[in-house]
């Protein structure tokens, strides 16, 4: 399938952005329309034209950089939306109407309209992660390049060539792709969103990842939405020679668990050694020795908490962590459990990891991580300040 990659622009139709990829060859080719409109854009024209262009392309989803809708007045936060707050937007969207800072307030009710606008045309917002095809998709090109890796592009006026060269080498080397021509800036911020399209078009789970929630509409307005990211193959998939390693996964006594490798992933001693006496711990014994171990404790009857799950750097990237994990859901799930939780921090991998094995966050704790921790605890050079609780809901037997 065809995906037309939008970055959008408010002021002129000239810093518009366009980037058609196409997944059906190997590799992937891609080419730069040119948006034969001038002057200011207008949400209704702009939807006109893309609706018309993507028919002539023959494309079949849409990725825009720009906000979707407002926030939803319970979701928690103070002024954003779940997905900006994620991917730490430099527009925060709140309540209709109200934008942080003031000065993005033109372009995010422009783009809010023009997500609108294509709707009424036959392209609804993304509301179902497992749609393929037919929807429009919100991107964000500084969150895209995050997720793959590799350093943001700069603003337009700080971009050389030299740079831009450099950047379009890089995520080339991630998917290879045979370009019609070289890209401009905005057309390189387009490409780099649309690799997640191709994801979504392919049905591809692993290549993206759906930040935020579905948007749905309150007193007359479209609330929240997922802003789609892409993600690096999996360097297993990319390659024969490093095969995954396989471990037996055990219960062993708190007592036996290696203290070093739970303070890899909570690095509070006193935390940990807080929780594991009354923890039910599964281990992954690679060649005899503990390679990786989860430490799970209950709440309430029925409801239990994934506290930490940690695999021996030696080993990790070869999925012992999914091993564990997959196997403390599966035996919660056939002990009858009614529910399993975590924490973990905003943005980052677990995150991911979580939530590509189905928890969902249902609570967001505010400084979490500033209470009760003495240092900051980084990450992509971003202190976690807030946690985000997840769960797995599991369906009542009979």
């Amino acid at each position: 399938m065809r995906v037309l990659s939008i970055d959008l622009a408010y002021r002129r139709h000239a810093d518009i952005g366009l980037a058609l990829l196409d997944g059906h060859d190997t590799p992937a080719t891609a080419r730069f329309p040119t948006l034969a409109l001038k002057g200011t854009p207008d949400p209704d024209h702009l939807a006109d034209h893309i609706a018309g262009l993507a028919g002539d392309l023959g494309a079949g989803l849409l990725l825009i950089d720009g906000p979707q809708g407002w926030k939803s007045p319970d979701n928690g936060l103070v002024h954003s939306r779940l997905c900006e707050r994620r991917l730490n937007t430099p527009a925060k969207t709140g309540l209709p109407g109200n934008v942080k800072p003031a000065n993005y307030a033109p372009f995010v009710a422009f783009s809010i309209a023009f997500f609108d606008r294509l709707e009424q045309r036959g392209w609804p917002r993304l509301r179902d992660p497992d749609s393929t095809s037919g929807v429009a998709v919100e991107s964000f090109p500084f969150a895209a390049w995050r997720t793959l890796g590799l350093p943001p592009l700069p603003a337009k006026t700080k971009t050389t060539a030299p740079v831009l060269r450099e950047r379009l080498d890089a995520l080339l080397a991630i998917f290879p792709t045979r370009l019609q021509s070289m890209p401009n800036h905005d057309q390189l911020q387009a490409l780099v969103t649309g690799y997640a399209g191709l994801a979504i078009a392919a049905a591809h789970r692993q290549g993206v990842e759906l930040v935020g929630q579905a948007p749905f509409a309150l007193d007359g307005h479209i609330r929240e939405g997922f802003i789609a990211c892409p993600l690096r193959p999996a360097p297993a998939l990319a390659s024969t020679s490093a095969p995954r390693d396989t471990a037996a996964i055990t219960e062993i006594p708190p007592e036996q668990v290696p203290l070093a490798l739970l303070l890899l992933a909570d690095p509070s001693e006193s935390k940990v050694r807080g929780y594991l006496p009354g923890a039910r711990c599964f281990a992954a014994l690679h060649g005899g020795q503990v390679a990786g171990v989860c430490a799970v404790v209950p709440l309430t009857p029925g409801v239990h908490e994934l506290m930490n799950i940690a695999v021996d750097p030696a080993r990790q990237q070869h999925g012992l962590g999914t091993q564990l994990l997959v196997h403390v859901i599966d035996t919660y799930r056939r002990e009858g459990a009614a529910r399993l939780e975590v924490g973990t921090g905003a943005f980052g991998y677990q995150l991911a990891f979580y939530q590509r094995h189905g928890f969902r966050v249902f609570q967001v704790d505010r400084g979490f991580f500033l209470r009760n921790y003495d240092g900051p605890l980084m990450e992509d050079r971003i202190q976690h300040k807030d946690m985000l609780r997840l769960a797995i809901d599991y369906p009542a037997t009979a």
